[in-house]
């Protein structure tokens, strides 16, 4: 017992990177499998079957996926930064290599996340990008090796690809202006910012934004670009804060939430079980999992609540002048600006 104990709650003081109060997949899987009688164990799939493993499986993704929708949970709103990027320099070569010679390596850093879904054309083709790796390596939808040791180009059409996990825009997007300030663009409808790419395709600074829900064909699922006008003229790092989508858990994995919220999490799988095989729609996990799932909302909103929401002016200085003066804010509410 003390063996398996040790094993599931990983009470290794070296390399310690996660609360050892946090609860893995393999740990949540090992504790249903015991609610639902196939007893205690120190793997989630030592002495089950292929089938009671899918099984407790799919009571583990369920129960995540109730946690997940039950509250507006803070550690699901990240901040990242992407880049609006230029033309890339057509000097740049490339060597082609990978399974069905798929993988483009440049002969210098060039590439970003947000290029995915964007057109390399090189001498004897042109090919679309589905994967990025590094700065320098992504991979194409077909076979590349005509290429092989010629330069290329990726021309911006205004349109750059959001994170895989990206759910929706939460607030303004920001760019890093030439004097380091993060300056807003403005956020519109995309037939407003489709409207103004009929109007100018010119590259200057970009001044309003626009997300674009994409249907990309085959098993990669949904996914966001964010259009922008004008065109970058230069490489611009942009801010935002965004809704997750979560993945499922796989072995080795952390859910969303920590410690703080394992105890709700391994209810919210314990429900899932107590639903699916005893078809208890109230059963006692589940009256338990509702009473952890309000401590759980509280401790969020004591661990990020604002103590204040900003004043509605800027009282920096201003540059002319050389005196404080009031600069425009506005306040966004459910989709709602108000000066």
């Amino acid at each position: 017992m003390i063996i398996w104990i040790d094993q599931l709650f990983e009470t290794s003081l070296q390399g310690k990177v996660e609360s050892t109060l946090s609860l893995k997949f393999d740990n949540l899987m090992a504790l249903v499998a015991e609610r639902a009688g196939y007893g205690l164990r120190a793997n989630q799939n030592v002495g089950l079957s292929a089938d009671e493993e899918t099984e407790i499986g799919l009571y583990v993704a369920e129960g995540q996926r109730e946690f997940l929708l039950s509250y507006e949970w803070s550690f699901l709103k990240p901040v990242a930064t992407s880049v609006l990027w230029a033309a890339t320099d057509d000097t740049v070569t490339m060597t082609v290599g990978g399974a069905g010679n798929r993988t483009i390596t440049a002969s210098v850093a060039t590439f970003f996340p947000t290029m995915v879904g964007h057109t390399i054309v090189s001498t004897n083709g042109s090919y679309v990008i589905d994967g990025y790796s590094s700065t320098t390596v992504v991979t194409v939808t077909v076979d590349a090796s005509a290429d092989t040791g010629e330069t290329f180009q990726i021309t911006p059409t205004g349109s750059y690809r959001l994170p895989d996990d990206f759910g929706g825009l939460l607030g303004d997007v920001y760019y890093q202006a030439g004097d380091g300030l993060w300056k807003s663009l403005g956020n519109t409808g995309v037939a407003e910012l489709l409207a103004l790419l009929q109007v100018s395709t010119s590259t200057a600074r970009p001044t309003a934004c626009a997300v674009e829900s994409i249907n990309v064909a085959g098993d990669i699922g949904q996914r966001f670009d964010l259009l922008a006008w004008r065109i970058p003229d230069t490489d611009y790092t942009i801010r935002y804060q965004y809704d997750v989508l979560s993945d499922a858990l796989v072995a080795g994995g952390y859910p969303y939430g920590g410690a703080r919220h394992a105890q709700t999490i391994n209810y919210a799988c314990f429900a899932a079980m107590e639903r699916g095989k005893f078809q208890l729609a109230d059963g006692p996990d589940q009256r338990q999992y509702q009473r952890l799932l309000g401590l759980s909302i509280k401790a969020d909103q004591r661990g990020n609540r604002a103590d204040s929401l900003g004043f509605l002016v800027d009282a920096r200085p201003h540059r002319r002048r050389g005196t404080f003066a009031p600069l425009a804010r506005t306040v966004t509410v459910d989709g709602v600006a108000y000066p």
